[in-house]
């Protein structure tokens, strides 16, 4: 489907200053949610069920920015109201993930924010209780899919979950509670592994950073 249609479907508009104008400032205000979540968060087909439009709509208007921003494909557009889908910034295989960081400079002290606010909240709760269900109890895909964690998080996500559990407004699915130590060890294992990855990247580059400065 056409860029136009695309956004005549998701935004009611086929014109695309429309649909930027409309859009843009909403997910600008949700730019450090959308680069504190996983990187299969931006991608429609990498979402849960209820998520899929929000993500979708994030893509087209990351699409419709590309054209707008570019002179050439923006001035194609307004002599034939009609968009190169072949240009490369149209591509679906594009890092949207970078691409949103690059387009809405969100700071270090904007995602510090979000973490703290998002964190024991009633949205992270209901993350929680979403990811629960889409993944029928799976620990692994949750602790993946819900933003700001890490595995320092799984006990309080974990007791998000029984209470919900205990509450009866989530099933007990055996992938929870039947869960091995050994999978759990696993999970935790690999996740201090990633975490002591990142870190290591960062201090790399906050050197790399200092030394050209000298």
């Amino acid at each position: 489907m056409a860029l136009p249609q695309q956004c005549e479907a998701a935004f009611g508009t086929a014109d695309l200053y429309g649909v930027w104008a409309c859009g843009g400032g909403v997910l600008r205000k949700r730019s450090a949610a959308a680069i504190t979540a996983p990187r299969c968060a931006l991608h429609p087909d990498r979402v849960p069920p209820e998520q899929k439009e929000e993500a979708t709509r994030r893509q087209i208007l990351g699409k419709v920015y590309a054209v707008l921003s570019d002179e050439k494909q923006r001035t194609v557009y307004d002599e034939t109201g009609m968009v190169d889908e072949d240009a490369e910034a149209l591509q679906d295989g594009r890092d949207w993930l970078e691409y949103w960081q690059l387009l809405f400079k969100v700071t270090v002290k904007d995602i510090e924010d979000f973490h703290k606010n998002y964190k024991n909240s009633a949205e992270e709760l209901a993350d929680v209780k979403a990811a629960y269900l889409n993944f029928k109890g799976d620990m692994d895909r949750i602790m993946e899919s819900v933003m700001c964690v890490d595995y320092t998080d799984e006990p309080r996500i974990r007791e998000m979950i029984q209470e919900g559990i205990n509450s009866g407004e989530l099933p007990s699915f055996k992938a929870f509670v039947k869960e091995s130590k050994q999978k759990m060890m696993s999970r935790r294992k690999r996740k201090k592994k990633l975490k002591r990855q990142k870190r290591l990247k960062m201090n790399s580059a906050l050197v790399e950073k200092m030394t050209c400065k000298r």
